[in-house]
């Protein structure tokens, strides 16, 4: 199954090279479940996802909803971007009140952490006339299910 998050082009097919290598996985994959497989009730799985957010899964399946872009994954994040440390500083000033600037900025804040796997820390910082860390806390904390 391939899909592609092009915004309001939910048919466009993805770019000829995400194609070329998501074919090129498949066919890797079947190989290698061929050779290394002896129990044939076992079921393996493999993902693709481009920089561009083309998103590939073997074997195919139809779940793949048009808003699934791999690029916000932690799978994908931690294999192209490896351990991190993120400070993440988010403006609180009444500035951010109008608009739906606040609600968009929490939006993109969650998405960032929703990047982060066991391995990266984090912490946010809300920021107006001064900084202070939310949740109290100043350090950097170990970005696990519970921390986020």
């Amino acid at each position: 199954t391939t899909t592609t998050p092009f915004g309001d082009r939910p048919d466009q097919p993805p770019p000829k090279l995400d194609t070329c290598l998501s074919s090129a996985v498949a066919t890797s994959f079947s190989h290698v479940a061929l050779l290394e497989v002896d129990d044939t009730t076992r079921v393996g799985y493999q993902y693709y996802g481009s920089s561009l957010g083309t998103y590939q899964q073997w074997p195919g399946t139809q779940w793949c909803p048009e808003t699934y872009d791999p690029r916000f994954r932690d799978w994908y994040a931690g294999g192209i971007a490896g351990p991190k440390d993120l400070v993440l500083v988010l403006d609180t000033s009444m500035s951010m009140a109008s608009g739906g600037r606040m609600e968009m900025a929490i939006d993109a804040g969650v998405k960032v952490i929703d990047t982060l796997t066991s391995v990266d820390y984090a912490t946010v910082i809300a920021f107006s006339t001064d900084a202070r860390p939310l949740g109290g806390r100043s350090t950097l904390l170990k970005a696990t299910k519970y921390n986020k």
